[in-house]
């Protein structure tokens, strides 16, 4: 199991590096200060939990992408090292799942887009254009979601 595991991180390390490669090479600083920390999403997301309504920036989303593949990553090596600890990983990636699922419905809102597009998962080349749509800047004012999350109130 070790073996399977230490022959597939390389792909999953390149998945990670690739997606903030393409982030950090295509994201345009805003002229606000509407950036966030990196602690912020995280609570963001989880006092979101079950709010599938509204927008949320590139900055939160990605943040979060990257808090929740790190649960996921640490979750399945612990599993894999130390299979008496697979349960807690388990319900650790469980209970963040579903801000993680929230998070990735209100960015898909925030490019004028429904929740509906993750079914593009379903189709080859699909998840490709879902991250295309997830790297784009989020529609400039209000949308058929909600107000911009970058505009001051």
């Amino acid at each position: 199991m070790n073996f399977l595991f230490g022959d597939y991180l390389w792909v999953v390390v390149l998945h990670i590096v690739l997606v903030f490669i393409l982030y950090f090479t295509t994201v345009k600083k805003p002229k606000t200060s509407s950036t966030l920390s990196p602690a912020q999403p995280i609570i963001i997301c989880y006092k979101r939990y079950f709010d599938f309504k509204g927008r949320s920036n590139r900055s939160e989303y990605w943040w979060f992408y990257l808090y929740y593949n790190s649960i996921f990553i640490l979750s399945v090596w612990t599993s894999l090292e130390y299979p008496a600890f697979s349960q807690i990983g388990f319900v650790l990636v469980a209970l963040t799942t579903i801000p993680y699922l929230a998070a990735k419905v209100r960015r898909l809102h925030d490019v004028n887009l429904s929740g509906g597009a993750l079914l593009a998962y379903l189709i080859p080349f699909g998840g490709y254009w879902l991250l295309f749509k997830n790297l784009q800047q989020g529609t400039k004012g209000k949308n058929f979601y909600g107000k911009d999350p970058l505009m001051k109130n």
